[in-house]
């Protein structure tokens, strides 16, 4: 079969399977047809390219004769197609010939995939039972399928299955690396990278647990980073034998090194996690007495998280935030507190901070505003309704590096 025959057969079974025919058989009589006009074929009208329209000729013709096609010509012109129809009869031949599986066969294989996912979760009965069987459902139903799911996508549905199944409800436990992770899910180091858009769309639809916007981040919040994280921290804290105090600096933690070891010391009363590297370096070089600081990088992920935790089984501390006061900003704090279960507070992310430097602030535009006003019905959000209002208000947001570090002070 020639590329072109192969064309108009794929054009004819695509129009097919939206129908009535496929959706309700018999139901109908109207034809299955592709007219030769110049929004579908382009190219047969093109009269720089007359061999064009002779081969197109040829390909239908051939067609016509093997019964797969009816041939109907332009009253006008016997040597110009006005459409063809497809031979319903031969349907099975037709999806023969075009080297293509039915749909209807691709679609049990999509919703049988969907239903062994949903069998092996339903004792969990997580979001991700509840995705899986509505992939299942929706086969069943001829209704849409979920996340942008097409019949085509059985594979891509087992390799997605696959990975939610590793990260369980909540995300890995401990980060690892992407490549590694793949590599040990998919059997690719690759494969992850060439899927994730299509399963942050799965987890956006179907996981309770809001994700950051940005895809990095968002992955890293499961626990699949990029290369093995490092925490940096300062202050006068001593784990696994190491003085961070006596460094006068910040220090680098390893992933397995926060793991491994037990935070022995904490002479401080108050712990400042920070949403950008240059206002958290900024802010280790004129840290106040008895403060520790964490560099977060955005959402934090498992490793920043149990540091944290590590840090508040040693002794009573006071914890805070400080982070762009902006959308962003506003959601990494209430995630970082709804994740870690401790009373953090925000600082520096008040309306008095915002009114003193708005100044230096950016304008947003429209969208922007709309979901920062939507933040205004979540109560998870209340601490930062007033600064809120003043910045929909203004129209500007103001980021963290703006306001300088020793605004901070003292405990």
């Amino acid at each position: 079969m020639s590329r072109d025959e192969r064309m108009i057969l794929d054009l004819l079974l695509d129009r097919y399977e939206r129908s009535r025919h496929y959706r309700e058989p018999g139901a109908s009589r109207r034809a299955v047809f592709l007219r030769f006009d110049r929004a579908t074929l382009p190219d047969y009208w093109d009269e720089r390219r007359g061999e064009r329209r002779l081969e197109l000729n040829q390909a239908v013709r051939n067609l016509a004769r093997e019964g797969l096609i009816e041939l109907r010509l332009s009253r006008y012109s016997r040597e110009e197609v006005e459409r063809v129809d497809l031979v319903l009869e031969r349907l099975d031949e037709a999806y023969r010939r075009a080297g293509r599986t039915p749909r209807r066969a691709r679609e049990a294989q999509l919703a049988a995939v969907a239903e062994a996912w949903a069998e092996r979760w339903a004792e969990s009965g997580d979001w991700r039972h509840t995705f899986a069987a509505r992939v299942a459902g929706a086969v069943h139903a001829g209704e849409p399928l979920p996340a942008r799911l097409t019949p085509d996508d059985g594979p891509l549905l087992g390799e997605l299955c696959r990975v939610l199944d590793k990260l369980g409800p909540a995300g890995l436990a401990d980060e690892e690396p992407r490549r590694l992770f793949s590599q040990r899910v998919l059997g690719n180091s690759k494969r992850l990278e060439a899927i994730q858009g299509r399963l942050l769309r799965v987890l956006r639809e179907f996981c309770p647990e809001p994700l950051p916007e940005d895809d990095r981040e968002a992955l890293a919040e499961l626990g699949i980073v990029e290369n093995p994280q490092h925490v940096l921290v300062a202050g006068p804290l001593v784990i696994g034998g190491l003085d961070i105090g006596s460094t006068g600096s910040d220090v680098g933690l390893s992933a397995p090194f926060v793991k491994r070891c037990t935070v022995t010391a904490v002479e401080a009363d108050r712990v400042i996690t920070v949403e950008n590297l240059t206002s958290f370096h900024q802010l280790v070089s004129v840290l106040p007495p008895r403060t520790v600081a964490v560099y977060l990088g955005g959402y934090p992920g498992p490793l920043r998280r149990r540091f944290l935790e590590k840090l508040s089984a040693v002794r009573p501390l006071a914890f805070s935030h400080w982070g762009d006061i902006d959308l962003g900003g506003f959601r990494i704090f209430v995630h970082l507190r709804g994740h870690t279960g401790l009373p953090i507070a925000p600082l520096l992310m008040d309306v008095e901070t915002y009114r003193q430097y708005r100044s230096a602030g950016m304008p947003f535009d429209e969208r922007y505003g709309r979901r920062l006003a939507a933040l205004l019905d979540q109560p998870a959000y209340a601490p930062f309704w007033p600064v809120i209002r003043a910045m929909l208000a203004d129209g500007l947001r103001v980021e963290q590096e703006a306001i300088p570090a020793e605004m901070v002070g003292g405990p």
